[in-house]
């Protein structure tokens, strides 16, 4: 019930309010701070692993692959992640698209974890913001998934909060719980902060500092007793067959506090 009424809160306020920054501010100390505007590839490849050590292709899509050098880093504009036609042949299959995943080298236990983005303009795009297990899946906390999936994120109403978990005692089964948020502003167009406080008594997500769902399940939370690591990551939703794609998402800065 508190989650739907948070929806209500912020339809209303994104409606009538643009993007106007809550009062909520992290209480512990800002541990890191990843001001992408002054960051140099050294910096990428001391501070990030490329890609994912499982593999250089999901299963499922066996039709995209990842690259972690497929980035820019710009004065202004900050950290680029891209996803762009470029084919390649892994395992003797030919992909068409590579799509970036970048990994902090560092894993985190607890604390608040906010980034500033600018999601991709084009349609069919699927950038991310999230955190996974070092040695397991799950857990997962997604940040923010966006769906562009026709060159709207408004119309679809797709940004996204999941929370991937095993219940104890499980074994096999694994469970998420996702749920879709009012759209902040011109997502495709400005920069807004997206961020998560995960304690061991909660995981409560906060879009341009309001908070916009909260988790405090006991049973889904113990799942999330190991460390995570971040990702930021961006791909396509289909496979189109589009020779001129090309996106990037942009990230000025991601900070941590602990």
């Amino acid at each position: 019930m508190k989650n739907f009424w948070l929806t209500i809160k912020n339809w209303f306020r994104y409606i009538t309010k643009s993007n106007k920054l809550g009062k909520f501010k992290p209480s512990k100390n800002q541990v890191e701070e990843h001001d992408f505007t002054i960051f140099t590839d050294e910096d990428i490849t001391n501070l990030y692993h490329k890609g994912f050590l499982w593999g250089k292709y999901h299963p499922d899509k066996k039709w995209a692959y990842f690259d972690g050098d497929f980035y820019k880093l710009d004065n202004e504009k900050g950290l680029s992640v891209i996803v762009k036609y470029e084919p390649r042949t892994y395992d003797n299959m030919l992909m068409p698209y590579g799509n970036c995943v970048l990994r902090t080298k560092e894993s985190y236990k607890y604390g608040y974890f906010e980034a500033s983005i600018k999601l991709p303009k084009e349609k069919n795009t699927w950038p991310a913001f999230w955190m996974t297990g070092i040695d397991s899946w799950p857990p997962e906390i997604d940040i923010l998934e966006a769906y562009n999936r026709d060159g709207s994120y408004k119309k679809n109403k797709k940004l996204q909060t999941n929370i991937h978990y095993k219940l104890p005692n499980e074994c096999k089964d694994k469970h998420i719980t996702g749920k879709d948020h009012p759209i902040p502003n011109n997502v495709d167009e400005n920069y807004n902060l997206y961020g998560v406080l995960w304690t061991k008594d909660e995981i409560s997500f906060y879009y341009n500092r309001h908070l916009v769902r909260t988790v405090t399940d006991k049973e889904q939370l113990a799942t999330f007793n190991q460390p995570l690591e971040i990702i930021i990551s961006t791909g396509l939703i289909d496979n189109t067959g589009d020779k001129n794609v090309h996106s990037e998402m942009y990230i000025k800065s991601l900070d941590i506090w602990q």
